[in-house]
């Protein structure tokens, strides 16, 4: 059998396995914006999983600098909110509060912590439970 270089992929995708990239959040000051975080494993501050099939953007500066946005990837719009529920989850010493929000086609995830005096707030929404479950679980500082 010759197997092509699509073969892994079609594989994948028949099977529905998700590959996963890695986002490094460089937790930047306001006054940095453009190119920071996403890649640099060096520098990370936090770092959380995503789909390979998502898109991560570049943070304006309008958005690095009003809103302190580190980083964003995306694949799924927002729609109407039926409702919260709150929890805490512990890892490493560390205490993460937890919000999620159910609507009908999609739920959304949004964890905050404090580390060394930050702020990390992580806020994602998915319509695949299994892809949100997994980002939502990949997600700690450093």
């Amino acid at each position: 059998m010759v197997v092509g270089p699509g073969y892994k992929q079609e594989v994948l995708h028949v099977l529905n396995i998700q590959k996963y990239k890695v986002f490094y959040g460089l937790a930047s000051p306001p006054t940095s914006y453009g190119g920071y975080g996403g890649n640099a494993k060096e520098d990370a501050k936090y770092t959380f999983e995503y789909p390979t099939n998502w898109k991560s953007e570049v943070v304006n500066k309008v958005s690095k600098g009003t809103q302190g946005v580190d980083g964003r990837v995306f694949n799924d719009a927002l729609t109407m909110l039926t409702e919260k529920r709150d929890s805490e989850h512990e890892i490493d010493g560390q205490k993460y509060y937890d919000v999620e929000i159910v609507s009908p086609d999609i739920r959304y995830l949004m964890t905050f912590t404090v580390n060394m005096g930050k702020v990390y707030a992580f806020l994602l929404w998915a319509r695949n439970e299994e892809s949100l479950r997994h980002i939502h679980q990949s997600f700690r500082t450093v």
